[in-house]
C-alpha cells in the first residue's frame, strides 16, 4: 500500500467518523493527530494538540471556545441576603468587565463531552467570578437598600457546550474536505513536488482557521480549574487586567 493510499484512506476514516455523530470527538480528534504527524503542518497539529490536551496559559483560544454568559450576584445588607440578581456588567469599568462579559473554555474535548453527556449534571452550568472580582466589582454597584455583591458567577446552558463541540467537527471536516483531493504522497527524490504539495496543505489550513484567535482569560468551571488569579491576591488580578 503506498503513502499516498495510506494517507487518502485515513482522510476517508476521519471524514466517515467525524460526520458520525456516535463517535465520540475526542476518538476522532486522535485520529485526526495521525494525520497532522503525517501532513507536518505545525498549526494543524497544534490545533489538534490542543483541543485533544486542553489550552494552557498564554495559548490562543479560537473564538469558538469563548461564550458570552449571563452574570448573576447575591447582594446583602444586614437584614437579608437577596440571590440570583442579574449583573449588568456592561457598566463595570473594562478592566473588570473583559473578565465577565465571555468566558473561555479551555478543557478539552474530552472534559467537554463530560459536561454535557449523558451522566453530567441537568439544567444550567456555571463558572464563579474570583473572591478579587467580586471585591472590585461591588464597587460599581449601588443599591437603595444598601446591599452589596458578596458573591456572583457565570451561568450557561450545556447546549452551548455543545455548540464549541460541534464547531470543532465542523472545522476539521472543512480541513478534510479541502485535502481530499490533494495529491499528498512523498515526492520522488530531485523533483519540487513536495513543496507544491506542502503548500496546498497550508493553504487549506491558513482558510479554515483564519486569524480571529482571542487569548484565553482564566476561570474555574465546575470542577476542572483553568484559573489565573491567585485566591486573595488582588494584585496579581490587577496584573492581569492591565
Amino acid at each position: 500500500m503506498s503513502d499516498e493510499f495510506t494517507t487518502a484512506d485515513l482522510i476517508r476514516q476521519l471524514q466517515n467518523q467525524v460526520i458520525d455523530s456516535s463517535v465520540p470527538l475526542s476518538d476522532t480528534m486522535r485520529m485526526a493527530k495521525v494525520l497532522a504527524a503525517t501532513l507536518k503542518d505545525e498549526r494543524f497539529r497544534e490545533w489538534v494538540d490542543s483541543e485533544l490536551n486542553g489550552y494552557g496559559q498564554g495559548d490562543e483560544l479560537p473564538s469558538y471556545r469563548r461564550l458570552r454568559a449571563e452574570s448573576l450576584g447575591t447582594f446583602a445588607n444586614a437584614f437579608r441576603m437577596i440571590k440570583n440578581v442579574s449583573i449588568p456588567v456592561s457598566t463595570l469599568p473594562k478592566n473588570i468587565r473583559k473578565h465577565v462579559m465571555h468566558l473561555p473554555f479551555v478543557q478539552n474535548v474530552r472534559e467537554l463531552e463530560d459536561l454535557t453527556g449523558p451522566n453530567s449534571a441537568d439544567g444550567t452550568l456555571e463558572s464563579p467570578w474570583t473572591p478579587e472580582l467580586v471585591i472590585l466589582a461591588s464597587k460599581h454597584f449601588k443599591r437603595h437598600d444598601g446591599a452589596v455583591l458578596v458573591d456572583a458567577r457565570m451561568q450557561f446552558a450545556p447546549n452551548e457546550v455543545i455548540g464549541i463541540l460541534e464547531q470543532v467537527r465542523n472545522r476539521l471536516l472543512d480541513i478534510l474536505l479541502g485535502l481530499q483531493d490533494f495529491e499528498l504522497q512523498d515526492p520522488a527524490p530531485g523533483s519540487n513536488g513536495g513543496k507544491a504539495s506542502a503548500t496546498k496543505v497550508t493553504n487549506v489550513i491558513t482558510n479554515v482557521f483564519g486569524d480571529g484567535n482571542t487569548v484565553a482569560a482564566g476561570h474555574e468551571l465546575k470542577q476542572i480549574s483553568t484559573q489565573k488569579v491567585s485566591k486573595g491576591n488582588t494584585e496579581s488580578l490587577l496584573a492581569v487586567c492591565v
